[in-house]
């Protein structure tokens, strides 16, 4: 199989108050062409996932 040389896209999950708040920063150093986006679940997700938010991270 022939890997492609396209920019990674990037899945971000976690419980939504489990973020590092200096997440932003830190997304702001990843190049621009890698396509992120960050999935907020819910904080009792073993009872049950559920999305609680998602947004396409900038690294602008």
């Amino acid at each position: 199989m022939k890997i492609q040389d396209d920019p990674p896209l990037v899945y971000l999950v976690a419980p939504f108050l489990r973020f590092h708040r200096s997440f932003h920063m830190l997304a702001r150093l990843v190049a621009p062409e890698i396509e992120m986006y960050r999935f907020d679940l819910n904080e009792d997700w073993r009872a049950g996932v559920r999305v609680v938010r998602r947004a396409r991270v900038s690294s602008e």
